[in-house]
């Protein structure tokens, strides 16, 4: 396999600009408009610096080109490597790397890899955690551990749902503080000396009990990927925790820091639902009693997977069997055999404009289309489960 690479100095990316369309013609003569397009924003990573205004990206260092895109955002970063010519284990201690990780020996009990680039680990894993930030190669047979690709993807899309209830409930806020406003208990000219430190604590411990407790939760899934996220949540949830959560003196002046506040979740709440970057993925052979998730599309190359909860933010392809466990996949499932004789629950779930292939189905093996749901009660062939068009699921 190649692996880009480059020196420091050069130019990784071209950053043009978005092109308007021109209109055209149907058959019949109709005006047909372009689609309205958007400018990509760039942001700069580990090693890359922005030149001319933004239009060249530049390495100041040399390693491997990583770019995370999500929606019309890019993050451009230098990947360097790290080489683990042994075991991870007590004895060598956990790895935690920002670049591209590769070990050449098992990765032992109790231990931990992780990586903000990719991963390849050439034997097997028992009993530990594997986190990469892009995609993850495993060798080995996986046993009892817990495998992520993409991790700030899943934290992200855990985060999306705080940023919807905060949001929520910062509006009422804004507009219960600009409510106290007008009233003659609270002069404006008092608040702008001492800040809404007063202001808000009051209306914390009143009406808006659950929105310390919003921040705090926050705040801790940001400090849980403080490895994987970018230094902006962190510093945006480290305020919010100062605002509302130990209510600092001083750290808001005004309703105008509220609604920032506000315009800047609506910010991270709308990047939080953009669909994250497929790139990231994971291949490995055989996996048994673990969990696994990808925001990318997950390969099973092997024998298959035993007891094993998987899912893939993309497609998820099994060339062996799936005996017991759930599996997710967003973009389709194709597996070899799924379900036992012995009738262990197997259950496999896509979304409604997506389909499962399935070889051969054991009993109580159960497909689910969007919310249409089947259940195998004995040995069946060449599935495809998929939803028509008056939304019921075919399987054949």
């Amino acid at each position: 396999m190649r692996i880009p690479t480059v020196k420091k100095g050069e130019v990784v990316a071209i950053v043009r600009p978005a092109i308007e369309g021109k209109a055209g013609l149907t058959v019949t003569g109709l005006t047909i408009f372009p689609k309205p397009v958007y400018e990509m924003v760039v942001k700069n990573g580990k090693g890359i610096v922005l030149m001319e205004e933004g239009v060249k990206v530049v390495a100041i260092e040399a390693g491997r080109p990583q770019f995370q895109i999500r929606g019309m955002m890019a993050k451009v970063s230098i990947m360097d490597k790290l080489y683990h010519q042994q075991d991870v284990d007590i004895t060598t201690g956990n790895i935690r790397f920002t670049g591209d990780v590769e070990v050449t020996g098992n990765v032992e009990e109790g231990m931990e890899v992780a990586a903000e680039g990719d991963i390849l680990l050439q034997q097997n894993v028992n009993m530990a955690k594997i986190t990469a930030g892009n995609s993850l190669v495993i060798k080995g047979n996986v046993i009892g551990s817990e495998i992520i690709a993409g991790k700030s993807n899943l934290l992200i899309a855990e985060c999306a749902h705080l940023l919807g209830e905060m949001i929520v409930q910062m509006k009422l806020i804004i507009v219960a503080v600009e409510q106290l406003y007008r009233t003659s208990a609270f002069k404006t000219t008092d608040i702008q000396k001492i800040g809404l430190s007063s202001l808000l604590k009051i209306l914390l411990e009143s009406k808006f009990k659950s929105f310390p407790a919003l921040v705090k939760q926050f705040h801790e899934k940001t400090r849980e990927g403080k490895n994987v996220l970018d230094e902006e949540w962190l510093n945006f949830a480290n305020r919010l925790y100062l605002s509302f959560f130990t209510i600092h003196p001083g750290e808001l002046k005004g309703i105008e820091d509220l609604v920032r506040i506000k315009q800047k979740l609506e910010e991270f709440h709308h990047f939080s639902m953009m669909p994250p970057d497929p790139n990231s993925s994971i291949h490995l052979p055989y996996a048994l009693n673990s969990k696994i998730y990808c925001s990318g599309d997950v390969i099973i190359n092997g024998q298959g997977c035993y007891n094993t909860k998987i899912h893939a933010g993309g497609e998820l392809k099994l060339n062996g069997f799936m005996r017991g466990g759930d599996i997710y996949a967003a973009l389709g499932a194709e597996i070899a055999e799924a379900g036992t004789k012995g009738g262990l629950q197997t259950k496999i779930v896509v979304p409604a404009n997506q389909h499962i292939r399935i070889k051969v189905a054991m009993e109580d093996t159960i497909v689910q289309v969007g919310k249409r749901q089947h259940r195998f009660l004995q040995e069946t062939r060449n599935i495809h489960a998929r939803l028509n068009a008056s939304n019921e699921l075919l399987l054949h």
